[in-house]
């Protein structure tokens, strides 16, 4: 109880720093890196079709498919953490 208090009896200082934690979190952008990923694997996906209708070798361009695809899926799993770490701040900020 006594650690509550001091924290709000300090509310200006800690107000400050819940501020600058939520303009952290809300200038993180993950949607420009998968926008960009996005990119990267449509011209992939097009090189591959190309490769796949000459009878090329292709497994270089489907290897770095699955890896961008596991990449994307990373950065989705960022936004999705990232949005739920915004309603926690609002609900702390609504709790202040």
């Amino acid at each position: 109880m006594k650690a509550i208090n001091n924290v709000l009896g300090q509310e200006n200082d800690f107000q400050a720093i819940l501020e600058r934690n939520i303009a952290t979190v809300l200038n993180e952008n993950t949607s420009k890196e998968t926008d960009n990923l996005d990119v990267k694997l449509e011209n992939l996906q097009n090189e591959l079709v190309s490769l796949a209708n000459s009878g090329a070798e292709y497994e270089a361009v489907v290897d770095e498919i699955r890896r961008l695809r596991e990449l994307k899926q990373e950065a989705l799993t960022k936004d999705v953490e990232r949005e739920h770490r915004i309603r926690r701040i609002e609900e702390m900020i609504g709790f202040v």
